[in-house]
């Protein structure tokens, strides 16, 4: 799991706001990319095509996956990140039905396949 640092703002993680984060997180995605061209340039004398840590964690964040493998490794902010950050990719923001459904984002895929095979008979 590759992801900016989450201190970037010195907050705890369920304390995080995604508007305060992604500045300093954008600034420092250039510093990153910057040394990761001239690393790369100094070691192959070359441009490369090479994949870089910057675009792998531009990527992480963009698709969201920046806070599914932060809520994953802290235990204490879990829950916030979920109905703060997660929850809202899944379901286009906060929903009452949400929480009908969002027990079966957690079924084992069998049980889930048997579910649905039952319902269609």
């Amino acid at each position: 799991m590759v992801e900016p640092p989450y201190w970037l703002t010195n907050k705890s993680v369920d304390e995080m706001l995604s508007e305060e984060y992604d500045p300093l997180r954008k600034e420092f995605m250039a510093a990153l990319a910057e040394e990761e061209i001239k690393v790369l340039k100094y070691i192959t004398g070359v441009d490369s095509n090479m994949p870089r840590l910057s675009e792998v964690m531009e990527q992480a964040w963009t698709m969201g996956t920046f806070w599914y493998t932060l809520a994953l490794s802290s235990p204490t902010g879990l829950f916030g990140l979920f109905y703060q950050h997660i929850q809202p990719l899944l379901s286009g923001g906060e929903s009452e039905e949400f929480g009908e459904v969002m027990p079966f984002f957690w079924c084992d895929a069998d049980l889930q396949l048997a579910f649905t095979e039952s319902k269609q008979s």
